[in-house]
């Protein structure tokens, strides 16, 4: 099974780009802190953290479904962290997350 998932980015102007998918569903980006930005929208590097974060986050509960258990609270918090040779040659960034969940029967195991 093939499954194909396509997004378009267009130019709104003063560097803030609008994803949208598809169905026309969007979402805005702001320009990262070096340029100036006005905290409207999340960054680039935000939106893909909040990607994997959210990704993780269903399949875990689809998971966590399928066995019945009874969950009270669940998160995942997404860090990445940037090395940077010269101020515009990124070299490494590390990506982590970490993931909180509570629940009666919840054990280290479930998952």
């Amino acid at each position: 099974m093939t499954d194909t998932t396509k997004v378009f980015v267009d130019w709104k102007g003063n560097l803030q780009p609008q994803a949208h998918n598809e169905k026309g569903v969007t979402t805005d980006f702001e320009i990262p802190k070096e340029h100036g930005d006005n905290k409207t929208a999340l960054s680039p590097m935000e939106n893909l953290l909040s990607s994997l974060a959210a990704c993780s986050n269903i399949h875990i509960l689809i998971i966590l479904k399928k066995k019945q258990l009874d969950i009270e609270s669940y998160s995942v918090e997404a860090t990445s962290k940037e090395t940077y040779q010269h101020k515009r040659s990124r070299t490494q960034t590390v990506i982590s997350r970490k993931v909180r969940l509570s629940g009666r029967d919840i054990k280290k195991t479930c998952l």
